[in-house]
């Protein structure tokens, strides 16, 4: 435990203190102003005595105008606009979780990138995965590019330092025959939740996408019938509301085969344009309450029928979708809108390893370097031409 105490020097003015216990014996740190006492004072009690100096060694105590990373992360967070409330939150429990660490006490001009990668490394070893990390560091660099546009520090420490990547979860892919197997689990009451299990699988929407989806966005009388993605949900402080999609692509219109248009049709039935067409009740469903009816249908355990043999996940039926597209011939480009990824290095990545058809073409090119007809032999320069 850390105690504090104030001490007037010969010539006046004030000494503050710090005292605590380091290897066994009392220390003490003298500071020129209260709020560097009481800085090191609290990374003593939440981070250890040891991280404590480390912070004290690396910073310059004399600049108290400067603001600690996690101060500033406060800050550059408050200053954010065009982001939901839930965003905001989700940014804000990430600043804490960093101001809890090491890097966050120490103050921004003295923060270098070797402060940064140690913190990365002190994450992965936590077990966060890199997507995680990834998401994370990006705010501690945006937070630190202001710093530079606003003259606080000289450069972003933070711009360019790797962040390996993490084994990605394996998609499982459900092929048509265990699609069937698993919708006929859902109980026939449940039109609404069999509806849109069809519609995610059919369409690769996200599910935030496709409960948010309006009578109206069904454009039935288009030709092949569409429907328009326009909105999802997003978590503003814990309740859900309606705001854009994912990604600026997100916003796009999904062509419909035949059987989900057809769902679509009978759901409308005696709604308003303006409701949403996975409803009931005109609540909507909520990714909550489909997670645990779904936990029930994936389980073999609990059906006496056919076995899947797998264990999907909600989000594999858009897998499910985009590796059914693949396989009938569809090429990255098209599939990039369709699914709404802002990148198509991002299908790629996600897709790619399910595209056979170019490994065959590829190694049929690769054969024809060797099918080409031999050169004819040169012909001999004929003296004195």
């Amino acid at each position: 435990m850390a105690s504090l105490r104030e001490r007037q020097r010969a010539d006046g003015t004030i000494a503050y203190q710090v005292l605590f216990r380091h290897n066994g014996r009392q220390r003490s740190e003298t500071f020129d102003n209260v709020r560097a006492q009481r800085r090191f004072a609290n990374n003593c009690e939440r981070l250890g005595v040891e991280a404590a100096l480390e912070i004290l060694n690396a910073a310059d105590d004399s600049d108290i105008d400067s603001p600690t990373l996690g101060e500033w992360l406060t800050h550059h967070i408050d200053s954010l606009s065009g982001v939901t409330q839930g965003t905001i939150k989700r940014y804000r429990s990430i600043a804490a979780n960093i101001a809890d660490r090491k890097i966050g006490q120490l103050p921004i001009d003295e923060i270098e990138e070797r402060h940064v990668v140690a913190w990365v490394r002190e994450r992965e070893k936590d077990g966060r995965k890199g997507k995680t990390i990834r998401n994370e560091h990006a705010i501690i660099s945006a937070a630190l590019a202001r710093a530079v546009k606003d003259d606080k520090v000289r450069i972003n420490v933070a711009k360019g330092v790797k962040i390996a990547d993490s084994v990605r979860e394996e998609m499982t892919i459900l092929l048509p025959g265990e699609f069937q197997v698993l919708t006929s689990r859902i109980p026939e009451s449940m039109t609404v939740e069999r509806a849109l299990t069809r519609f995610l699988y059919g369409t690769g929407a996200r599910f935030s996408e496709a409960t948010a989806i309006r009578v109206s966005d069904h454009r039935r009388a288009e030709t092949p019938p569409t429907v328009s993605i326009v909105r999802a949900w997003k978590r503003t402080g814990g309740k859900p509301e309606l705001g854009v999609p994912k990604t600026r692509m997100g916003r796009r219109t999904i062509s419909l085969g035949q059987e989900v248009h057809d769902d679509l049709l009978e759901l409308s039935k005696g709604k308003k344009p303006g409701d949403l067409m996975f409803s009931r009740d005109g609540e909507p469903i909520t990714h909550q309450r489909f997670w645990e009816l779904w936990q029930g249908w994936a389980d073999d355990s609990a059906h006496d029928g056919p076995p899947l043999g797998k264990r999907p996940r909600i989000h594999d039926l858009r897998h499910s979708h985009a590796s059914w597209m693949i396989g009938r011939g569809m090429n990255m480009l098209d599939l990039q809108h369709r699914l709404g990824h802002e990148d198509i290095k991002t299908t790629a990545g996600t897709y790619g390893h399910m595209m056979p058809e170019a490994l065959v073409q590829a190694a049929r090119h690769a054969d024809a370097m060797f099918d080409a007809p031999p050169l004819p032999p040169a012909t001999p320069p004929t003296i004195g031409a």
